[in-house]
């Protein structure tokens, strides 16, 4: 998750508490504990079989909404999906995704990359790469992930 926060930064208009609060009410709603989640849960066991573990891989603003994503445990295979909720409460979209979200990256110094971002509107992220690290760095702390040996 913190990977995700780096690479996807929030805009100035959604705190951390939104994103946080969005997570919670999407984990909730997979829970299966109210009548919507109920039929979600039904629903994704229709397309994938029975469901195991839901865990959250993190929440990004994309075209305007916030998309909180979950790897979701079926039968032998863990899907990765997306969910955009109304009043966090019912579902307003859901994609169940065949890749992850991306973002294009370009030279940005020595051994140093920034997502390509033509409009300079995203705040400033930088990942460094050294032989056994990548680093990324924003408005937050810095994340760092080595190569396990």
């Amino acid at each position: 998750v913190d990977a995700v926060t780096a690479l996807f930064p929030l805009p100035d208009d959604v705190t951390a508490e939104d994103a946080e609060a969005h997570a919670a009410a999407v984990e909730a709603l997979l829970a299966g504990g109210t009548a919507e989640g109920r039929e979600e849960r039904a629903a994704l066991e229709e397309d994938l079989g029975p469901l195991g573990a839901v865990v959250r891989a993190g929440t990004l603003v994309e075209e305007g909404e916030l998309r909180s994503y979950v790897h979701i445990t079926a039968g032998d295979e863990v899907v990765t999906a997306w969910y955009a909720l109304e009043d966090l409460r019912g579902v307003a979209a859901v994609e169940i995704l065949t890749a992850p979200p991306t973002t294009e990256l370009v030279p940005a110094g020595a051994g140093a990359f920034a997502p390509r971002d033509p409009a300079d509107a995203a705040p400033e992220v930088t990942l460094t790469f050294t032989d056994d690290e990548l680093t990324i760095a924003g408005p937050g702390d810095p994340v760092t992930a080595r190569r396990q040996a």
